[in-house]
């Protein structure tokens, strides 16, 4: 009898209907060890068969890796080749990771580095020996047998980069530069300086917002007439010349036809509009 469940845990109180009389204790139980009357007994067969296997392929497994781990791994086999060490290191501090230019820090990640692949270097070489050992003797290790081997999907990299497909880039590039305004450094020379003057323009104010003392009506008007007739000037002479001055600056070693606006061609006009 199911009394209660447990969210957390995923647990099933359960008490079992020939105890209610003896009176025994409730148990905590997983799904696993439930069969409950609208279960599918052929489902529930298959799912505990599969629970053991899993267990036992877990047992396998685990007794496999401490064999392997409790090895000596003493012999000539398991040392690394001096060649192989020197190339790792040569191809980390070929990297230049800006955290290893401290020599101290440098020599602590090289050493720390070198003892993980010596390691892992001794434990494979370990396991290749079991393994022959395990398929040719069997007998020696009778509750033992070897996991199946899972294949491996990663190919083993050659090289310190990875390989990239053909594709045209320059022709690409020769495209984007033809239809964009951001792979030409005049362009982007000229842009910049009118976002200056943009900048500076969106800096003044059209009216006058301090003036200090308290005025008459028609002396504040004046005022900010005065003021507004200074910015009119300013816009209209002042910043649009140099507006003009910045561009025709940046753009004065450009290629012949950039900024002439009485091209009749369609890329030219499309560039202009661009620009603008």
């Amino acid at each position: 009898m199911v009394l209660e469940y447990d969210k957390q845990q995923n647990l099933y109180l359960v008490q079992r209907s020939e105890a209610l009389e003896a009176g025994n204790e409730l148990c905590w139980l997983p799904r696993l060890y439930l069969l409950f009357l609208a279960d599918d007994p052929v489902v529930f067969v298959h799912r505990f068969a599969s629970a053991c296997a899993a267990r036992r392929s877990t047992q396998a497994r685990l007794r496999y890796n401490l064999y392997i781990d409790c090895m000596a791994g003493a012999g000539p086999s398991q040392e690394l080749p001096e060649g192989l060490l020197a190339s790792i290191r040569t191809r980390v501090m070929g990297f230049g990771n800006p955290h290893l230019k401290d020599i101290d820090r440098q020599q602590t990640y090289l050493t720390e580095l070198e003892s993980q692949v010596e390691r892992d270097f001794r434990r494979a070489m370990d396991k290749l020996e079991f393994d022959h050992v395990v398929a040719h003797c069997p007998e020696s290790f009778p509750p033992l047998w070897l996991p199946p081997q899972e294949e491996c999907r990663t190919s083993v990299v050659r090289k310190g980069t990875m390989a990239v497909p053909w594709f045209p880039f320059m022709e690409r590039r020769e495209v984007i530069r033809a239809a964009s305004l951001f792979t030409n450094l005049k362009a982007l020379a000229a842009l910049d300086r009118v976002r200056a003057e943009c900048i500076r323009a969106a800096s003044q104010s059209l009216f006058l917002l301090f003036l200090g003392r308290p005025l008459w009506l028609n002396e504040f008007v004046q005022i900010q007439g005065q003021h507004a007739s200074k910015m009119e000037l300013f816009l209209n002479d002042v910043w649009i010349s140099s507006v003009l001055s910045g561009l025709c600056s940046a753009l004065v070693k450009a290629e012949r036809g950039w900024m002439d606006i009485r091209q009749n061609s369609i890329e030219v006009r499309c560039r202009h509009s661009k620009f603008l």
